[in-house]
């Protein structure tokens, strides 16, 4: 199987839950493009990708930056490294505050992290 390892970060304790909240429903969603049990216990995909690989899974990795520049920085630096309990991402989806978001992503041109 080939994975494909996403990191989602954010102000999900400082500011709200709820994108926290998306990234997981994001994930379920996806699972049941191929998971027949997840689709048996949850209904049909929301968005159903056409022709996708039979092989393909999607990780999600969640961090949370609780709208601190230094916690934001560490979050980043750890799911780019693979480090503290993450793997290394591939591709990383958030922000909020440009005082994290900016820094983040100039650190991700580093890594080679779309």
């Amino acid at each position: 199987l080939e994975e494909f390892s996403i990191g989602v970060y954010g102000p999900f304790t400082s500011v709200d839950m709820r994108i926290a909240a998306s990234a997981v429903v994001f994930d379920l969603d996806f699972k049941k493009n191929f998971d027949p049990d997840i689709r048996a216990r949850f209904g049909d995909p929301i968005v159903n990708i056409p022709d996708l690989h039979p092989d393909l899974r999607v990780k999600l990795q969640v961090c949370d930056s609780n709208s601190d520049t230094e916690i934001g920085m560490r979050c980043g630096l750890n799911l780019f490294q693979g480090q503290n309990g993450y793997d290394a991402i591939q591709a990383l989806v958030g922000g909020y505050h440009s005082a994290i978001s900016m820094p983040v992503a100039s650190l991700a041109t580093l890594f080679k992290v779309t």
